[in-house]
């Protein structure tokens, strides 16, 4: 009131017409802040004291690297960060920006991420009456030509993910834009290994191969010829010798008697490889960074290392390198841009990722990597699209095989809003697949219709179904096989997260050539024991079924983990972790096991 009454005062002593510009701003905000504190009614928990301040939670740890199965989705776990404390509710200005989320109202939101938003939209929005906001969202309704519309926060980022997971979900404030702006950390450790070189349990060996061949006798064929032969004899006829002849029988041989014949090859077989047992120990470098400004967000994790198996026979040094990026920017209020990069480089076998090698009898170090850009276009209340640009590429310094191979892929989806948890989905994919080293290619369209289904707060549900026709070239030979994604999220409390994700469909083989379907389940179990204590739990079951013009094969893969992680303070965690791996092929000629337990200890900068 005494800012009105200097105003009004200032403004009465002006000559009318000349206000200044200035002078008219301050008096509209002044009316503006006046009337809306007298009209505003308190919200709930705004009076009395404020809530404490909670403890902020340690930072997110780094995950096992075959820990959980790569899904797709970056949701926020229960020991990610939270902002500390909740600061004394304030009546706000209508021209401000809306106050931070308290905590009593981040645990009202769904646990995935988004604020009620349903499967509806790719921005994170979801359907409201006309004028009228949804329920959570502090973004601003407005109705324009095609009807209602909501303009979303700019503190919650939604975008599509990599094919087979679900979407990809960021939040300033929470989860992992609550981290610093970039961190590094060192993480070492040491552990057994009982199979190195996963040798098969039969040893791997073959006896020696024997061939015998048999050639049958011959009898003998012959025939009686007579001839004359002079006797030396000669008798007198007309005063002149003649000789005197005798017929002669003789035997001629046509065909001489051949015994039979027995001739023996022998070729030495495979010796026994010993299964090699060895004390393992690892040191990586790690790099994380996040931020999110404006409409736009950022986030990147890249590791490099170095393994050494203290009793391998051979190649006892291992390189590995990783790096996942996500960037996403709002180019407007119905158009978004988002771009995905997952790559690595390592020699282990990881389950978790499609395209990678399994084959036991395939070694070396190999380069795998996966890029998706997405365009999200919102037509209305009710209709989107999503195009989608895809590159992958897999570079194998094997031994045997040339399964190196680039891929190109471009998708186009869309969906259609029923309801603010159900979206329907129909999808085509369209991709070209180009081995390096052989002269081999193949063309592989998929049709696809499906859901995103949030059946409720805490459980989530995506799906996709259809057919995958391949064409080889240069055979020319077509192919059918039926495609099927479903991954499944539920967390029953904020303490406990279910993973479940399911795939069938055509995979790359490590033969160019060669017709790969592959089936994978992953199931994922991340529990909060306490803020300092964290577990999690990973089965993976995966079946290969590889044809081509010679023979077809197949191969059953089991792979299970267990991981602990203790935070002793912000900057230092220990974890503990053992993992399991069965392989049993068709034939069992190159079925193995093999245990792994490893201890490790990071510590942040």
């Amino acid at each position: 009131m005494p800012l009105l009454r200097v105003v009004n005062s200032n403004l009465h002593t002006k000559t009318p017409g000349r206000f200044s510009l200035p002078s008219i701003l301050l008096v509209g905000t002044a009316w503006a802040n006046l009337l809306y504190a007298q009209n505003a009614t308190p919200a709930a928990g705004a009076t009395g004291t404020a809530a404490p301040a909670q403890p902020a939670a340690e930072s997110e740890p780094s995950p096992p690297r075959s820990a959980l199965p790569a899904t797709g989705n970056t949701q926020p776990s229960a020991e990610q960060g939270t902002t500390p404390g909740v600061a004394q509710p304030e009546k706000a200005s209508p021209f401000a920006l809306p106050p931070p989320a308290t905590e009593a109202e981040r645990e009202q939101r769904s646990p995935f991420g988004r604020s009620n938003s349903g499967a509806s939209s790719l921005f994170g929005t979801r359907l409201t009456q006309p004028g009228q906001a949804a329920e959570g969202e502090t973004g601003e309704s407005t109705t324009g030509v095609d009807g209602p519309r909501v303009i979303d926060s700019p503190s919650t980022f939604s975008a599509p993910g990599f094919y087979g997971g679900g979407g990809v979900s960021l939040t300033t404030g929470t989860g992992r834009l609550a981290k610093p702006r970039e961190k590094w950390s060192i993480t070492a450790g040491i552990g057994f290994d009982d199979n190195t070189l996963q040798t098969p349990t039969n040893g791997g060996g073959t006896e020696d191969v024997v061939f015998r061949q048999t050639i049958p006798g011959q009898t003998e064929i012959s025939q009686n010829v007579q001839r004359n032969v002079p006797t030396g004899q000669f008798r007198v006829q007309n005063n002149i010798f003649i000789p005197v002849f005798r017929t002669v029988t003789e035997k001629v041989v046509l065909r001489p008697f051949v015994p039979e014949q027995e001739i023996v090859q022998r070729f030495p077989g495979i010796p026994d490889r010993e299964r090699e047992g060895s004390v393992v120990s690892s040191l990586d470098v790690n790099y994380q960074a996040q931020w999110a400004k404006g409409r736009k967000a950022f986030t990147m994790d890249a590791r490099a290392g170095v393994d050494y198996y203290w009793s391998r026979s051979r190649d006892p040094i291992e390189y590995e390198a990783s790096l996942s990026m996500q960037y996403i920017r709002r180019l407007s209020s119905r158009m978004q841009l988002s771009t995905g990069l997952s790559a690595s480089y390592q020699t282990q076998p990881d389950f978790t990722r499609l395209n990678a090698i399994a084959d036991a009898d395939i070694s070396g170090s190999y380069t795998l990597a996966s890029s998706k850009t997405d365009l999200s276009y919102r037509w209305n209340r009710r209709l989107s699209t999503v195009t989608s640009f895809s590159a992958d590429i897999r570079l194998q310094e094997a031994t045997t095989g040339s399964g190196s191979f680039t891929s190109f892929g471009l998708g186009q989806e869309l969906r259609y809003l029923w309801s603010p948890r159900l979206t329907f989905v129909a999808d085509a994919r369209y991709s070209l697949v180009d081995y390096i080293d052989a002269e081999s290619s193949n063309k592989t369209l998929s049709l696809l219709v499906g859901a995103d289904w949030d059946i409720s707060r805490r459980l989530r549900a995506t799906t996709r179904v259809g057919e995958s026709l391949r064409t080889f070239q240069p055979s020319g030979t077509t192919s059918g096989s039926p495609f099927g994604e479903l991954a499944l999220n539920y967390q029953p409390s904020r303490k406990n997260t279910f993973t479940l994700s399911s795939r069938y469909g055509f995979e790359e083989s490590a033969i160019p050539g060669a017709q790969q379907q592959v089936f994978r389940t992953s199931l994922s179990y991340q529990r909060l024991f306490s803020p300092k204590l964290v577990g999690s739990a990973a089965l993976n079951k995966i079946t290969y079924e590889t044809k081509n013009e010679i023979q077809t094969s197949s191969q059953d893969v089991l792979d299970a983990s267990i991981n602990l992680r203790y935070f002793f303070s912000r900057k230092f965690k220990m974890g503990t972790s053992f993992s399991y791996t069965n392989s049993k092929t068709q034939g069992g000629f190159s079925d193995y096991y093999r245990n792994r337990f490893m201890v490790t200890g990071e510590y942040e900068f």
